[in-house]
């Protein structure tokens, strides 16, 4: 016999009777299948489907308001989704004996529905009953049944419900809108866990009359969160047979709630207001102590223990390991010694306490995001783990701090974010990299000094820090993001110049002057020569900058390098330099003259545009340029070229030729040939005299010594060949 299944049925009578088979073409065909929607345009009041039939397809009754009753054939395992949603005069189900789930929004909106047997049922799904206005009473007794969120949600009428085990519940507010529900079942044993299933008029299972009478604690059962949502107004006793409850429930509890707890309970101890599980400190209930010392057994202080508490000094545990997510949360702290053993402190474990100082061992090896943001009293900081991982906003928002010593390899992103009152920072030798925003926005932060060890910092990380007027930056940087200097007012800002220098070009928007009514102009910027170029706009908008000295090695100068710096008069160019971009000086309104060297092989557009001064430019090379733009110098500024030139206009302005032109380059270039010069004079002389004084003899070791002169001049030459051009202007753009 063939295999049938039922795609549709367009029409009925009232009362539905499906054969359990049909002959199509001389051959009979089992009727075993009935597919999704297919009584979608058919409205049946009763229904009587054959044993054939195996399996119904999801919706397949749906919106049949007319429905009344059904038997399920005997071979169907599962309610499919929505299989009977909206039938809202639907009043008897019988479900096979062999059923044994019911799927999501099964029974969903059948309000008429008064009884249903689940005895076979293993599985309900969520919302399966939910709106069954009629449902009275449910019994529910397969011990390995599992029972999801809402599924007999707003069964008003549902008054009694009988199970073996609550460990079938798997989620909050089963029966959550089950105004007429009083209690359960007194056939009630608990084993293993217990979930928050009842959310009526009762908030939790502790307000259902005789609860306690009616529940009783085997060994090792475990309450689950949800259990308490609204705790009894008397109090709570934790029983000797208890053997967790989830942290979640003594967050709910305020400190000066009532809780008794089992002397005989071999996990759970209070002392001195203190609740401790095992060697975990999980709640601090009201105390009249300010001050505190935890025993030696202590190694955890759980989320929330502390939190609004009134204790203002705390002495940890010698053996104290972690400190959990929200631990001091808002609480009175104000000192804390922290054992030289802990490793962890988690996210916002001190959030918006009132600590006014705290030291870091170098024993942490974690700091969660937030752990101290927000503490408006903290004025002094010492981290000293060097080797930790130190997670973002760690002090954001920390209004009071002053002074920081700060000795961790990182600092975070927004580490000290919105410190307004932060005026001097100390970062020690470990310190590698500052992060982006790391010290944003702190507008009374003056000193910063730098230890030996800081390779970079990141964009933005002094962003807006307004009262720092000047810096050291050591041997070791390699890297300064954009805006790293934004919004910064600085008067002096001094690199140590060493020959193991590292840093190799000075980024977009590195400093931003912002006006200042006192200040006290710059007279100069010098950077190490190892810089191999200038990002855009890295010097722009600087009022008070007066003379910028290139250094020997400057490759590049970016667009808008000196844009705007309104005061700068005097600028030296090196002989290294091949590219001026667009809009380099413009609007430099001070600058008179300038030489641009032979090395040159492209100025960009407006490079020189509104220097309204600028009345001679000194070309060096005797060849025309690379233009973006023809309009680079203003049509007033005369330039002068060598005798040698070849052509008559220069970025097509019209030159003027000198026989003896002389260009002014960077002073350092001056001064190394100089050096180079005495000392060749100074090994000439030497060498003369004492071939004078000791005769013939020591004739033939001069040629040595002038080895040895050549050595030095080559030991002196500036190394250019670490980066070529185009891997500049990647860097930099």
């Amino acid at each position: 016999m063939h295999e049938a299944s039922i795609n549709s049925i367009l029409s009925c009578s009232s009362d539905l009777t499906i054969k359990g088979s049909v002959i199509f073409d001389t051959a009979v065909m089992k009727i075993t299948k009935i597919n999704k929607n297919a009584f979608g345009q058919c409205k049946p009041t009763n229904v009587k489907l054959p044993d054939t039939i195996v399996s119904i397809g999801d919706s397949l009754f749906k919106n049949c308001e007319s429905l009344i009753s059904i038997n399920i054939p005997l071979l169907i395992k599962t309610i499919p989704e929505s299989c009977f949603e909206n039938c809202y005069n639907l009043r008897t189900v019988k479900l096979s004996s062999l059923t044994q789930e019911i799927q999501r929004n099964a029974f969903k909106h059948c309000y008429s529905l008064n009884n249903i047997d689940l005895s076979s049922i293993s599985y309900i799904g969520p919302y399966a009953f939910s709106f069954c206005s009629n449902l009275t009473s449910i019994s529910i007794m397969k011990p390995d049944s599992s029972i999801f969120e809402r599924a007999f949600y707003n069964c008003t009428s549902l008054n009694k419900v009988t199970c073996i085990d609550y460990s079938i519940f798997k989620s909050p507010e089963i029966f959550s809108g089950c105004k007429n529900l009083t209690g359960f079942s007194s056939s009630i044993n608990i084993s293993g866990y217990i979930y928050d299933i009842y959310n009526t008029k009762y908030a939790s299972l502790t307000d259902i009359p005789d609860f306690d009478q009616k529940i009783k604690y085997p060994n090792n059962t475990v309450i689950i969160s949800y259990l308490f949502d609204k705790l009894p107004q008397k109090g709570l006793t934790i029983s000797q047979f208890v053997s967790y409850v989830n942290p979640e429930l003594f967050r709910k509890i305020d400190s000066n709630y009532k809780i008794k707890i089992d002397k005989n309970n071999p996990k759970y101890k209070i002392k001195a207001s203190i609740i401790t599980y095992n060697d975990r400190i999980i709640k601090v209930m009201n105390s009249t102590f300010n001050s505190m010392k935890l025993s030696s057994s202590i190694r955890v202080i759980c989320e929330n223990s502390f939190s609004y508490s009134n204790l203002s000094f705390l002495i940890t545990s010698k053996n104290l390991h972690r400190i959990e997510q929200y631990s001091f949360y808002r609480s009175s702290i104000s000192s804390i010694q922290l054992s030289e053993k802990l490793q962890i402190i988690d996210s916002y474990a001190f959030y918006q306490s009132n600590l006014s100082s705290i030291y870091l061992p170098r024993s942490v090896l974690f700091v969660g995001h937030h752990s101290f943001a927000g503490c408006p009293n903290l004025n002094s900081i010492q981290v000293n783990c060097s080797n930790s991982i130190v997670e973002n906003s760690l002090f954001d928002s920390c209004r009071s701090l002053k002074v920081v010593y700060y000795d961790c390899s990182v600092v975070p992103c927004s580490c000290f974010l919105n410190c307004e009152r932060l005026s001097f920072v100390y970062l020690d030798n470990n310190v590698k990299l500052v992060e982006r925003d790391s010290f944003r926005s702190c507008t009374s932060l003056e000193t910063v000094r730098i230890g030996n060890s800081l390779s970079e910092i990141k964009e933005n990380a002094f962003y807006s820090c307004s009262s720092l007027i000047s810096m050291e930056i050591p041997q070791s940087i390699r890297k300064i993001g954009e805006n790293a200097f934004y919004g910064t007012k600085f008067l002096t800002l001094r690199f140590i110049v060493t020959k193991k220098y590292k840093f190799r070009y000075i980024c977009k928007n590195f400093i931003e002057l912002v006006r200042l009514e006192n200040a006290t102009a710059i007279e100069s910027f010098d950077v190490q020569e190892s810089i191999i170029g200038f990002g855009n706009r890295s010097i722009s908008n600087n009022f008070y900058l007066t003379e910028a000295n290139i250094p020997i090695g400057v490759k590049y100068l970016g667009d808008e390098c000196f844009a705007n710096c309104s005061s700068l008069k005097t600028v030296l160019l090196p002989h290294t330099l091949k590219i001026i971009g667009k809009n380099c000086f413009l609007h430099c309104n001070n600058l008179k003259e300038i030489s641009i060297p032979e090395s040159i092989y492209e100025i960009g557009e407006f490079a020189f545009r509104n220097c309204s001064l600028l009345s001679r430019i000194f070309y060096c090379s005797d060849f025309d340029v690379e233009i973006s733009h023809p309009l680079v110098f203003n049509t007033s500024t005369l330039i002068h070229v060598s005798k040698n030139y070849q052509g008559t206009t220069l970025c097509g302005y019209k030159v003027i030729q000198e026989k003896n032109m002389r260009c002014k380059f960077t002073k350092a270039a001056v001064n190394v040939w100089k050096k180079r010069f005495m000392l060749l004079l100074y090994v000439i002389i030497v060498v003369s005299f004492a071939a004078i004084a000791f005769g013939a003899i020591f004739q033939n070791k001069i040629p040595n010594n002038q080895n040895t002169v050549g050595n030095t001049n080559n030991d002196t030459q500036f190394n250019d060949q670490i980066l070529n051009l185009n891997d500049i202007k990647d860097v930099l753009d």
